[in-house]
């Protein structure tokens, strides 16, 4: 593969981590903590949008197979997105909230995160189906997943350290950080220009590699009833449903942990804001040490191997802490021991965490061979659709359990720390930790039903060759 073309991928995941972790760790806190929208009604507006992907997300991954241009079939989607994308990220940290009623500020909030989503939709599905067409190498799938996964959670990463250590920094004005409403907006205006930037290059970059793709000729387009069958068929295989089926819990304990982390370091732990901005530009190691690791990982071990490990990892270094606070096994605020113990888990859980997310891309790619072999049709965009469904999804669900778990304990909005009642602050740890250990457990659980390794995809590769006339490369 071409330098360029890794890198490009590396521009995109930028844009994508700073999407990504801006709607999960933010919004919660910024229109219900700050601007004063009741948790659950920021929860739902952020959640609401998953039922417009769940329509709109395969819908553009099916277009985007069928279609032509001389551009490609992915590229009209990435340059059309491209604005939008930038511009409504802008939009959603800066709100009108001066002259907003709070139902006004729930409809805005609704509407910006439906058109964040669609507009994060037409670009990333198209981008994430070029994997599969840049390759169908089983370890150089993996390779280009890699660069953008550990863009994305790096450039992520540091978008959060910034936040807490500049824009949300506790200051004599703001002795409460977190809730300055001006370092959002300063945020949002950055934020939209990197996404800008970002976007931009990895669309021209990616462009090079278009005419040497072998594009398969454009299947008929049928009727609607037709088209959502062949996506009910693909979406009916086990490989399929395991993978997704394992992204969307193990991203949902995540997306739950993001949406609740600020009130878990904040309010739980009691980090001062130093501390949070210190223990996030520690976690900027782990993209580097993941994006190290993975490619020899996953050269020795099957990717399934690999995922259920790493998935086991999370489960225990993401609930473990809470867990054992709740049953008073482990050490109060006060003492010297919590925050390296809260460094080390950390570090193992964005190690980790980055490690699943690159192979779970992967894993989607090898599934649009064994689709092809059984279907006769490159479903690349329906597959890419899939996964980002999932992500997407995962990332609302979290943020609807973090949003009706904070309903559920009565958590006191726009409340300082200490004052919040010592019960609600108990009760947040005691959810949090159970219900991330189950999900985290589920999700490697179910990666038993995925079928495909590395001796398979080599077999529908040669399938695929002798079905065309052709030898593999």
């Amino acid at each position: 593969m071409r330098l360029q073309v890794r890198l490009s991928f590396g521009s995109a995941g930028l844009a994508e981590g700073i999407v990504r972790d801006g709607l999960s760790s933010f919004v919660m806190i910024y229109y219900s903590q700050v601007l004063g929208l009741p948790a659950q009604y920021a929860g739902f507006a952020i959640g609401v949008g998953f039922f417009v992907d769940a329509v709109s997300d395969p819908l553009v991954g099916w277009w985007s197979d069928r279609s032509r241009s001389q551009l490609g079939r992915r590229h009209p989607f990435l340059y059309a997105s491209i604005v939008p994308l930038a511009l409504t990220y802008y939009l959603l940290w800066n709100p009108p909230s001066d002259w907003l009623s709070e139902n006004d500020l729930f409809a805005y909030l609704l509407l910006l995160s439906v058109s964040i989503r669609l507009a994060h939709t037409f670009f990333f599905i198209p981008l994430i189906a070029l994997v599969p067409e840049v390759t169908r190498d089983y370890d150089e799938r993996t390779a280009l997943t890699n660069n953008w996964v550990a863009s994305s959670f790096f450039f992520g990463t540091l978008m959060t350290v910034a936040m807490y250590g500049y824009w949300l920094r506790d200051s004599p004005e703001h002795p409460v950080g977190v809730l300055r409403a001006s370092g959002y907006a300063e945020y949002g205006l950055v934020a939209g220009i990197a996404i800008l930037l970002a976007a931009a290059v990895a669309a021209l970059g990616t462009q090079r590699a278009v005419p040497k793709m072998q594009l398969p000729p454009p299947p008929a387009l049928g009727s609607v009833r037709k088209v959502f069958g062949q996506i009910r068929q693909t979406l009916s295989d086990s490989s399929v449903v395991a993978i997704i089926v394992a992204a969307v819990l193990n991203g949902t304990a995540a997306g739950a942990g993001n949406a609740l982390w600020i009130y878990l370091m904040s309010y739980y732990w009691e980090l001062e804001s130093g501390q949070l901005s210190g223990l996030m530009a520690l976690v900027l190691v782990c993209p580097p040490i993941a994006y190290a690791v993975t490619p020899l990982a996953t050269r020795r071990h099957n990717k399934r191997n690999v995922l259920a490990f790493v998935g086991t990892a999370s489960l225990v270094f993401y609930a473990a802490p809470y867990t054992l606070r709740s049953v008073g096994l482990f050490p109060g605020n006060e003492h010297p021991a919590l925050f390296p113990l809260l460094v080390a888990s950390a570090l193992i859980v964005g190690v980790v965490d980055t490690i699943w997310s690159t192979v779970n891309y992967s894993m989607v790619a090898d599934l649009v061979e064994a689709r092809e072999v059984e279907t006769g049709r490159r479903e690349e965009g329906v597959l890419a659709a899939t996964r980002l469904l999932a992500e997407k999804a995962s990332t609302a669900l979290g943020a609807v359990v973090g949003g009706f778990a904070l309903h559920l304990i009565d958590f006191p909005v726009q409340t300082a720390v200490g004052e919040v009642p010592e019960k609600a602050i108990y009760a947040i740890g005691l959810i949090y930790g159970p219900i991330t250990g189950i999900l985290y457990g589920a999700a490697v659980a179910v990666l038993y039903f995925y079928r495909i390794d590395r001796r398979s995809h080599q077999a529908n590769l040669s399938k695929l060759a002798q079905r065309n006339g052709k030898s593999l490369p």
